[in-house]
């Protein structure tokens, strides 16, 4: 049940998933790299000759040339957009001790799915890996809601969710460095080619990540349920009918919509350095901002509004500077703070008993507002979209009552008890 106090190893469980599938989710971001490369090799230029540039190649696909790009852009259109399938699935997690069988499977999938990548090598098999790499992403998105669902449960009777959100957060993009650092070395050292080099990284992170979660994870995480009454159903109904009692959990959606859409630049750079320093810089900002905030005593909304102060401010900076390592890392720097923070703070501000819920709204507004930043990246500058973006939800946040928002939450969850 979810009173039962909270055990050392559940955090130790919740953090080991961190470091397997945010590890591994830093590695698809390389997916793309693999379906350009496979266009580089029969794709055709403009002008009817072998393609030599990259992301410049076109495809016949059924008889019509696109550009690799373009197909890059629409199977993660269809990822971001098939992740809303979390609208049915997730208050599944909400009934019974299902929540854990849903996160273990989902991630399960997502790394298999990731290491049938090295299955497509060839470029006639391209319209499979754009299907593996939609598949992959969609998987991954529904363990996250039913693994950010934990969070509001174990910090019941233990320690802060902020603390537990910003360390697993930390293990995460530690892990995600170190192993975008590997898959550097191995592309930069093997006598493969770049195509089966990153494959097999990518393989081989799925099947690290699996290992990490089926050793630690599935032994160390305990079902834990909230006795809701009635059927899925009427849970679900329930939830909406009362949602208009619950303004601050839609005003903060909003407000990490807004921020998302300012997160594309985790999207733009596929491999390098610049890749590996957004994740360092993002698993320092973690332990900082968090250290900060508990040395100050601030509140996470407090500290939601210090940082998107800061990271509105980053794209005016960058204006003055011609360095991308300075800005990537600045970017970065904030980026692992807000992520962690605005979990911690969303948990705060949920009814018991509705956890996956609204972790599904809260990963779709995630989904869908990255994919937003990446359209409009395609058609005006990113600064604008970072300054216009991180401006918004400065003001959102600042606006949010979260003391208000814990009362209501506590009025719905005694309301839907009786």
């Amino acid at each position: 049940m979810q009173g039962n106090p909270t055990k050392d190893r559940e955090i130790y469980g919740f953090m080991a998933y961190s470091a397997a599938i945010e590890g591994y989710q830093s590695l698809l971001l390389l997916w793309p790299v693999l379906i350009d490369r496979l266009a580089f090799q029969s794709g055709k230029t403009r002008s009817g000759e072998q393609c030599q540039v990259q992301m410049d190649c076109l495809v016949d696909v059924n008889g019509t040339s696109v550009a690799s790009g373009w197909l890059i852009y629409g199977a993660f259109t269809v990822a971001s957009f098939g992740q809303l399938i979390v609208f049915l699935i997730s208050p599944m997690g909400d009934q019974g001790a299902h929540r854990k069988q849903f996160m273990m499977l989902c991630s399960y999938l997502s790394c298999f799915v990731g290491a049938l990548g090295l299955i497509v090598h060839t470029p006639s098999l391209i319209w499979l890996s754009l299907v593996l790499y939609a598949l992959s992403l969609i998987s991954l998105g529904l363990s996250r809601v039913f693994y950010n669902a934990y969070l509001p449960i174990l910090t019941l009777n233990h320690d802060d969710a902020n603390t537990i959100s910003a360390y697993s957060a930390s293990i995460g993009f530690i892990s995600g460095a170190v192993q975008l650092v590997a898959a550097l070395l191995l592309v930069q050292y093997s006598n493969l080619t770049v195509f089966y080099n990153l494959a097999i990284a990518i393989a081989c992170s799925g099947g690290i990540g699996f290992l990490i979660l089926f050793l630690t994870t599935r032994r160390w995480m305990s079902e834990r349920q909230y006795p809701l009454s009635g059927s899925w159903t009427q849970s679900h109904m329930a939830a909406f009918r009362n949602w208009f009692k619950l303004p601050e959990v839609t005003r903060f959606l909003f407000f990490w919509l807004v921020m998302s859409i300012s997160f594309n630049f985790m999207h733009q750079e596929h491999l390098g350095l610049h890749l590996i320093l957004a994740h360092a810089f993002s698993a320092f900002g973690c332990g900082l901002w968090t250290w900060i905030q508990r040395q100050v005593s601030l509140t996470l909304k407090q500290s939601l509004i210090i940082q998107s102060g800061f990271y509105a401010a980053i794209p005016v900076y960058c204006l003055f500077t011609k360095h991308p390592e300075i800005q990537i890392s600045l970017f970065g720097f904030l980026y692992g703070s807000i992520i962690s923070h605005s979990r911690g703070q969303f948990s705060e501000l949920l009814p018991i008993g509705f956890e996956c819920l609204f972790n599904g709204w809260f990963e779709s507004m995630r989904v869908i507002g990255i994919w937003i930043g990446i359209t409009l990246g395609l058609h005006m500058s990113s600064f604008y979209v970072s300054l216009v973006s991180a401006g918004i939800g400065f003001a959102i946040v600042f606006s949010l009552k979260d003391k208000q928002g814990k009362k209501d939450a506590h009025f719905v969850t005694e309301q839907f008890q009786q």
